[in-house]
């Protein structure tokens, strides 16, 4: 849990250190089933988001193995997650969305709403936008932030921290070229064709 917390707050070198260990044990155990310990599609993450693809990889083959051999539908989705991940770390954008697509199908059959709230093809590495353009996660913020909402009422909508929402609004303060809420606010309004909103500074 808390490697899945230190991956929900982008700092995946700590996930990792708090993840290897669990990997290797379960490497002792040894068990077929892939939910014993339900780790690994975090650690992909992890790993993919670090560069670190041919770990990555092993993980996420030793996973899908295991999913479709138990047929379990958990891990058959975060393989694909996962494989999508992977892909677009690799610069196949058309396979990744693809994958990513067959994650959401599979996913239908896990009662986990939380896992389909991932936004992952816009943010994996490898699919940086230029400087200019917002991720879709900082649009999503910038949207929100237009709306008038505060900086933790955006980072219950996107179900992110608040460190995460301020990180990212700094990139897209610089990106946009602007300097403040009521700039980014206008700035929102004007590519809508919408009355700007008032919006109160802080979080």
């Amino acid at each position: 849990m808390l490697g899945f917390l230190e991956l929900s707050l982008s700092n995946p070198t700590a996930a990792m250190g708090r993840l290897e260990p669990v990997l290797a044990f379960l490497h002792e155990l040894g068990s077929p089933e892939p939910g014993i310990i339900p780790c690994l599609p975090d650690a992909i993450e992890a790993l993919v988001s670090l560069g670190r693809l041919e770990e990555a990889e092993a993980l996420l083959e030793r996973l899908e193995r295991q999913g479709r051999a138990l047929d379990r539908p958990w891990a058959i989705a975060t393989a694909a997650r996962g494989r999508g991940l992977l892909t677009a770390a690799r610069g196949d954008l058309p396979r990744a969305r693809s994958a990513l697509e067959q994650a959401l199908v599979e996913q239908r059959r896990v009662p986990q709403p939380f896992e389909r709230a991932r936004d992952d093809l816009a943010r994996v590495g490898g699919a940086t936008p230029p400087s200019s353009e917002l991720t879709h996660t900082e649009q999503r913020i910038a949207e929100l932030v237009g709306e008038g909402k505060k900086n933790r009422e955006v980072a219950e909508a996107l179900v992110i921290s608040v460190k995460t929402v301020e990180a990212n609004l700094s990139r897209i303060f610089h990106r946009l070229g602007v300097r403040s809420r009521t700039e980014l606010t206008r700035r929102i309004a004007t590519t809508h064709g919408q009355q700007p909103t008032s919006t109160s500074a802080g979080s």
